[in-house]
């Protein structure tokens, strides 16, 4: 199991923040930073550290303009994809492709979610389903899962 202290979760949110401001003001809309349990491919939903220093439990989504988003995460992935909003309900559906991760390995996987998004005059919270469905390079079939709650820092 990857474990990390609570000052090295802080550093890696922050090298993170910092990569996407670097990128460019035309390029960034906002940032979700999503904390909860994640499926690794061992039969069932893991459980939230307590307090929440792994890292599997963390995950980041950065939305652009356009719609397009980046979902980097430990489980159940690194993906690329589109996001549809459904206008003034406050939820989204996701899909898109890239690169699956569980127990069993890594490999080439489609992901969709489903979501919602509460916002106030100054912050937005977020809840989120996310599946992926892949083949591991060991030829196995991968299947990770997460749901989670977060915050958009940027908006």
């Amino acid at each position: 199991m990857v474990s990390l202290s609570h000052r090295s979760v802080l550093i890696w949110v922050r090298i993170l923040l910092c990569a996407c401001f670097l990128v460019g003001a035309s390029a960034r809309a906002d940032i979700t930073l999503h904390l909860g349990p994640s499926s690794m491919g061992n039969g069932g939903q893991n459980p939230v550290s307590i307090p929440p220093l792994n890292i599997v439990d963390y995950g980041l989504v950065w939305l652009m303009e356009s719609q397009r988003e980046w979902v980097v995460s430990i489980f159940p992935g690194v993906f690329y994809g589109y996001r549809y909003r459904f206008p003034k309900a406050g939820f989204y559906v996701s899909g898109g492709g890239g690169v699956g991760i569980d127990l069993n390995g890594l490999g080439p996987a489609v992901y969709s979610a489903v979501g919602w998004n509460s916002c106030g005059s100054r912050l937005c919270f977020n809840a989120e389903y996310k599946q992926a469905v892949g083949v591991a390079t060991t030829g196995t079939m991968i299947n990770p899962y997460a749901f989670r709650i977060g915050m958009t820092l940027l908006q």
